[in-house]
């Protein structure tokens, strides 16, 4: 400090009040951007578990719907080949696919040959059920594969009320 008539002049050298102040605002500003990083991590993974839920929601309807229609094909058999449709004004974002065919299943452990021809022969059908709502790509959201004989014909609550399971 020195004096210079009424004023007393401060000189601003090494660990001054302003270098003080200055150090200060980096640190602030260093706090922020570390601050607004760890939010914008957050955010992200919060937006891609949102993405996870809203797809596990559509694999559980598909899987409901997936299951409607082997119901359906347990009761009334449907004809060989490929089909397709939708699930009408309910679900409006699903469609699906069925691949029907026959297996003939070779008993080779079986010695008699008249007995193997009274065997059923297998169906397989092959059910894929897609999502398309017109802002995400459109995916498969369930395939399922399985094989019925022509003797199951019960529906679900037939089976139930009867004790079937």
């Amino acid at each position: 400090m020195y004096y210079t008539g009424r004023c007393v002049h401060r000189q601003y050298g090494a660990g001054s009040l302003m270098e003080r102040y200055s150090f200060m605002l980096l640190e602030v500003i260093v706090s922020l951007v570390i601050l607004s990083l760890t939010i914008a991590t957050f955010m992200r993974s919060f937006a891609v578990s949102l993405g996870s839920i809203k797809k596990a929601e559509i694999v559980t309807q598909a899987t409901f719907l997936a299951n409607r229609l082997l119901d359906e094909y347990e009761i009334e058999m449907p004809e060989l080949d490929e089909s397709e449709g939708d699930f009408g004004e309910k679900y409006p974002y699903f469609q699906w696919t069925t691949s029907v065919e026959d297996i003939e299943v070779e008993y080779e452990d079986i010695p008699f040959e008249d007995v193997v021809d009274e065997f059923e022969i297998l169906t397989k059908i092959t059910i894929s059920i897609y999502y398309d709502d017109g802002r995400m790509r459109t995916f498969r959201a369930c395939k399922v594969t399985t094989y019925l004989t022509g003797l199951e014909k019960f529906t679900h609550e037939s089976r139930k009320q009867n004790r079937l399971y």
